[in-house]
């Protein structure tokens, strides 16, 4: 849906693509290359989201005029347990962080259809998040951590819940 403020969309100055070797982000790269809007992809190897430095490092790539899109997460095939979890809430803490010290045009989150349970036989915008399971509640929680930091920087916030990616 569009903003009632803007009457067509914009193309972005440029996108910080957080996960820059998914599926998704892959195929997100191939759009904005064919977009011609500027990508800057940024994967693990050059900041890890999950280490200590990732905040301050992020924060100094972001511009006011970026849109991010977070794609980075561990998924289920790395693990269900405690341990990926925190890793993966890392990620978003240390996102959320970076936005705090260095706030942008626009954040994407990626997230999943997996925040509303499994035992949902039909999903609409009223559908209640109900998560069943470590990596449904990672993604709420991320969800809501991210909202929170938009929200104190007044950030532009989109949540996606795509289904069936593989």
């Amino acid at each position: 849906m569009l903003n009632h403020l803007q009457p067509s969309p914009i193309a972005p100055l440029r996108v910080v693509l957080l996960g820059a070797t998914g599926f998704i982000s892959r195929a997100l790269t191939a759009h904005l290359a064919a977009a011609r809007i500027p990508l800057r992809a940024v994967g693990r190897g050059e900041v890890d989201l999950t280490a200590a430095a990732a905040a301050s490092a992020l924060a100094g790539m972001l511009q006011s005029t970026d849109a991010v899109v977070m794609a980075a997460a561990l998924t289920p095939d790395k693990g269900r347990d405690v341990a990926t979890l925190m890793r993966n809430l890392r990620m978003a803490e240390n996102v959320a962080a970076a936005i705090a010290a260095r706030p942008v045009a626009h954040l994407v989150y990626l997230s999943s259809d997996a925040v509303y349970g499994w035992d949902q036989p039909l999903i609409s915008e009223a559908t209640a998040p109900s998560p069943t399971d470590l990596y449904s509640v990672m993604h709420l929680t991320r969800e809501r951590m991210l909202a929170a930091a938009t929200g104190a920087t007044q950030t532009p916030y989109c949540i996606l819940r795509p289904c069936a990616v593989y």
